[in-house]
């Protein structure tokens, strides 16, 4: 039976932990709070050292298998620094949780083991699989090939990322590339460019930027971002160099192809003659869609929403988290299941401890649904 007390007992232990991306030891203590858990209920839990720069990630299994019925994930990290939680360490407020990460995610992990360490009986017979990583809040940069090698094992994806406060959750998620360009040009003093060859790298940056952001598409929910851009020495000098990071976003894996094929024609096509651009970053997180399968699974889902008395809602979300990464190889993918929050990275960060109860039952429902529906096939 679900206590919300114990629940938020160790909810408050886990958002007192500092436990940023690069706080390797908080986000280790994070994960050896699971690990003892789950080794207590005799699972086969791995610490798997997946860089220095971050904590090990865990990979949990009731058993070992070919192939799992349920994958779960959530992540360990939070975006905030060290001394956060000392600052403003876990409170309840006018029937709110606070603190950093309360939402995002130490509660979704959280329900992840309240779930399992009482399942119920039809879903004892489940191959399950649960993996925390820490590196969720910078794009999953060392995880993501073993979660995207975990998922192709997963008939069915759960990812616990807090419900919107209304309790929705997702099926659909933006992808995004990320791009950082380099620019050089050819020197000069400024007194002398009509007399001297000369490039300017911020001028050829200038005619990029007018071009990316020409690429975006309002009616398609394609976005342009230009997040970042620095160049030159100064204004007597035709600058030699200049840096750009920027991002797209879109709903359509179409759109995705368009973008890389003009991005690759305009790296061989400069603007400014003499000028030479070079695509130093790139990185393209995939666009999160249903398959069939998961549109399947929902309608289980609002089952199971409608019998506990939970409103049932699906919204889109232009975020990426480690759905992006599990759609692209697992037949069925929800996201954001977790208990219900808002206000994400930041001081208002919240997760309302009510809906920790439906998190949890619903997640043992869904597994419990994942069972019958094998067993009757």
């Amino acid at each position: 039976m679900f206590d919300l007390e114990s629940y938020l007992g160790e909810l408050e232990t886990l958002v007192n932990i500092d436990s940023g991306t690069y706080a390797v030891g908080g986000v280790n203590r994070v994960g050896d709070f699971f690990a003892a858990r789950f080794e207590s209920l005799g699972w086969i839990v791995e610490r798997v050292r997946i860089s220095d720069q971050v904590g090990y990630l865990l990979d949990i299994r009731s058993r070992e298998a070919e192939r799992y019925d349920a994958l779960l994930i959530g992540h360990m990290d939070t975006v905030f620094p060290q001394g956060e939680t000392k600052r403003r360490p876990f409170a309840i407020r006018g029937g709110r949780a606070y603190g950093p990460g309360v939402a995002d995610m130490q509660c979704g992990v959280l329900a992840i083991w309240h779930a399992l360490r009482e399942l119920p009986e039809s879903a004892k017979t489940l191959s399950i699989r649960v993996v925390m990583n820490p590196d969720e809040e910078i794009t999953s940069l060392y995880s993501t090939d073993y979660i995207a090698k975990a998922s192709a094992r997963a008939e069915h994806v759960l990812v616990m990322e807090p419900a919107m406060a209304d309790g929705s959750f997702c099926i659909e998620r933006k992808g995004k590339i990320k791009y950082e360009f380099e620019f050089t040009g050819i020197p000069t003093h400024a007194g002398y460019v009509f007399d001297r060859r000369n490039a300017s790298a911020v001028y050829e940056m200038a005619k990029w930027i007018e071009a990316l952001m020409a690429l975006g598409d309002r009616d398609k929910g394609t976005s342009v971002n230009i997040g970042r851009v620095e160049g030159g020495d100064a204004e007597n000098i035709v600058a030699e160099h200049a840096h750009m990071s920027m991002e797209f976003r879109m709903w359509e894996a179409a759109e995705a192809e368009r973008i890389k094929a003009a991005v690759d024609f305009m790296l061989r096509h400069p603007f400014v003659e003499g000028a030479r651009v070079e695509a130093t970053f790139f990185r393209e997180q995939k666009v999160m869609s249903p398959s069939a399968r998961t549109l399947a699974f929902v309608e289980r889902m609002r089952k199971l929403y409608e019998k506990r008395g939970v409103p049932f809602s699906i919204k889109r979300c232009g975020g990426i988290s480690d759905a992006n990464t599990a759609a692209a190889y697992a037949p069925v993918v929800v996201d954001r299941i977790g208990p219900w929050g808002d206000h994400n990275h930041s001081e208002l960060e919240y997760m309302l401890p009510e809906s920790a109860q439906y998190a949890v039952l619903l997640l043992q429902d869904m597994l419990a649904d994942i069972a019958r529906a094998r067993d009757a096939s």
